[in-house]
């Protein structure tokens, strides 16, 4: 019989493309579990091998190995057991670390802040100048969520700045790997008393959500 983890592992794979990863796991069920990585593996292949309900997508690089993918009696279980929209599964090499990002980022805001949402950008867009990854609202005030792996152009930031302005947003965090990586992307931002930032290796282990203020990177 499922778990409630599994169903939530499930959900998870719903949620971002039809795909998770052994990596993310490890940091979010498991997360702080002795022996982690091994308890993830022997909990994966159950789900692949009794219930049949995960396959493993051979991603041909080095790390992540593989993808862990929804076979069609999992997709069935879903819909029907779980009442899940399953979408199509899709697989990128470029875009893989990002996405692993966003899962660890998407389950450990949620752990902290339960009203955080993923954006859907086919209705969001028709309403929004900017498509955030993520999104929480407070106080009847809506604070975007970005995942950043890489530093984008000066001009870029002010672009995506302006169409945040004109979605009458006046908080955007943005989640880098770690400190570091925060103040190099910062570093090209205009300063702006709006902008905070989270890294990721504080936010997994973190009691509260670890905000920096972009002046005090």
């Amino acid at each position: 019989m499922t778990t409630d983890r599994d169903n939530q592992i499930l959900e998870l794979i719903c949620t971002f493309g039809g795909k998770t990863y052994f990596e993310v796991l490890e940091q979010t069920f498991w997360n702080g579990k002795s022996n982690a990585m091994q308890q993830v593996r022997n909990r994966i292949n159950t789900l692949v091998k009794k219930y049949k309900l995960l396959r493993l997508y051979n991603t041909s690089l080095a790390t992540p190995r593989s993808a862990i993918v929804l076979t069609d009696a999992g997709k069935r279980y879903c819909e029907n057991e779980l009442g899940l929209s399953v979408p199509s599964f899709h697989f990128s090499a470029t875009t893989v670390y990002h996405g692993i990002m966003e899962q660890l980022t998407y389950f450990h805001f949620r752990r902290l802040n339960r009203s955080v949402e993923r954006v859907i950008v086919k209705g969001w867009s028709k309403n929004h100048k900017h498509t955030p990854d993520f999104y929480y609202t407070k106080s009847d005030e809506t604070i975007y969520i970005e995942v950043e792996r890489t530093k984008k152009t000066a001009e870029r930031y002010r672009s995506i700045f302006t169409k945040i302005k004109q979605d009458r947003v006046k908080k955007v965090v943005y989640v880098c790997e770690n400190i570091k990586k925060a103040r190099q992307i910062s570093s090209v931002m205009d300063v702006s008393s709006s902008l905070y930032f989270v890294a990721l290796d504080d936010l997994v282990h973190a009691e509260k959500i670890p905000y920096i203020k972009q002046k005090d990177l």
